[in-house]
């Protein structure tokens, strides 16, 4: 592992990157005039304390929310539509204009 020194810890490690990002994670530390392990170790950092987008999750949770409502209609009806759905099967109105 490493040595403790105020607030964080040196931690060795060997990362696997592609070489696309390899060439960014390099691009990033020479902008910024810092070496790489310094740019990888604040990105890391950030990956793992940053809260989650709390946001996001509750939009997600109020579209799976809205989902499990349609599906369990949907269960509870004989037909697989939710009410008021149409289907205009009409051969007449789906070619009309065509072949003119």
């Amino acid at each position: 592992m490493g040595t403790v020194s105020g607030q964080t810890t040196e931690v060795s490690l060997t990362l696997r990157l592609s070489r696309v990002a390899r060439e960014r994670l390099a691009r990033r530390a020479a902008e910024s005039g810092r070496d790489v392990a310094a740019v990888a170790s604040e990105l890391i950092e950030r990956a793992v304390t940053a809260p989650p987008d709390t946001a996001s999750a509750s939009a997600a949770d109020e579209r799976r929310h809205a989902l499990d409502e349609w599906l369990s209609a949907v269960r509870s009806r004989s037909n697989r539509y939710p009410a008021g759905f149409l289907v205009d099967d009409d051969r007449e109105t789906i070619y009309l204009g065509r072949g003119e």
